[in-house]
């Protein structure tokens, strides 16, 4: 069994900079009595290829994964569990507890049914579909007030196209771009992330079964651009903007990276906002960086927010 190595480097001090930044930014932090951020301050090596230890947590036989649909296709990117986990809510939970030491984030990984095709199982994960890992710090000078302005406006019906159907999609918001939704309180509104194996009749994946998966980062929001996760590509291959509002979430609603497959993310939270304002505002948020999940689901953006308000999670598909 393989041990994974990490180290400590000069991140602490980005880390100091990044709360001094997202405390001043108001409405966009969390309050002053939630828990602390889930980060970590150390340069994470992934494991070797066997079974593993990470932080205390013993992995089934996996291997790292590599950057196949780029120039550079030998690109370390992510590390997976070969197949897919007994139990792997519990295996996830441990690994996040262990995370601020190891500096690798658990993903449970969903794959794309292989519709029969003998080279379509594991798909993403065993068929090495990603791109070069970005370098997160390029979302550093985005605000999420920019990343959700910029995607609305790509993502937002125009009125003078078809006013009826911008109207039912949009409902009581406008086309004009929507404030933030604002950060809720923390009493009574803190959702332990290990009860998330509530959730896992959702996830389908391949008979319901899923992977481990553990990428290098500082913090979760930044996993999709450290793996060169390429689930976007119909809508963008840039994710700085994506992840400057991913960053939000975890800042405003403990929301962090949990679940991904091939072209989808969902992200679970910790303090999800019960006024219906706020919902409708993190639904439009939603709705800017992966309309799909209006367009081709709930029709509307009050219906996303009310599924947002029913799951506690915030889902992203993008076709």
């Amino acid at each position: 069994m393989v041990v994974a190595a990490a180290c400590a480097g000069d991140a602490a001090s980005e880390l100091e900079r990044r709360s001094e930044t997202t405390q001043a930014s108001g409405a966009t932090a969390a309050p002053a009595d939630c828990p602390p951020p889930r980060e970590s301050s150390v340069e994470a090596v992934l494991p070797g290829d066997g079974a593993v230890n990470v932080g205390g947590v013993d992995l089934p036989a996996g291997a790292v994964r590599t950057a196949g649909f780029s120039d550079s296709p030998d690109t370390p990117v992510i590390w997976t569990t070969d197949a897919a986990v007994d139990n792997p809510w519990a295996v996830w939970a441990a690994l996040v507890d262990a995370y601020p030491q190891t500096g690798l984030w658990p993903l449970l990984l969903t794959s794309l049914p292989d519709f029969g095709r003998s080279d379509g199982e594991g798909r993403p994960w065993l068929s090495n579909e990603f791109d070069l890992p970005a370098d997160p710090a390029t979302a550093d000078g985005l605000t999420a007030e920019e990343a959700f302005a910029e995607w609305w406006a790509y993502s937002a019906p125009a009125e003078e196209d078809d006013p009826d159907w911008a109207a039912e999609v949009l409902g009581p918001l406008g086309p004009d771009v929507p404030s933030l939704a604002a950060a809720g309180t923390c009493a009574g509104a803190l959702t332990d992330l290990a009860s998330a194996s509530t959730l896992s009749p959702l996830f389908s994946g391949t008979g319901g079964e899923m992977r481990i998966g553990l990428v290098a980062a500082h913090r979760p929001a930044d996993a999709l651009m450290a793996m060169g996760f390429i689930g976007a590509g119909n809508y963008t291959a840039d994710l700085a903007a994506y992840t400057a509002l991913m960053r939000s979430w975890e800042d405003r609603f403990g929301g962090y990276l949990v679940v991904t497959g091939f072209a989808d993310v969902t992200i679970v939270m910790e303090r999800p906002p019960v006024d219906g304002d706020a919902l409708l505002h993190l639904a439009a948020e939603v709705y800017a960086i992966c309309p799909d999940v209006v367009w081709q689901g709930v029709d509307t953006i009050a219906g996303l927010a009310e599924e947002i308000r029913e799951a506690g999670q915030l889902f992203c598909w993008w076709d």
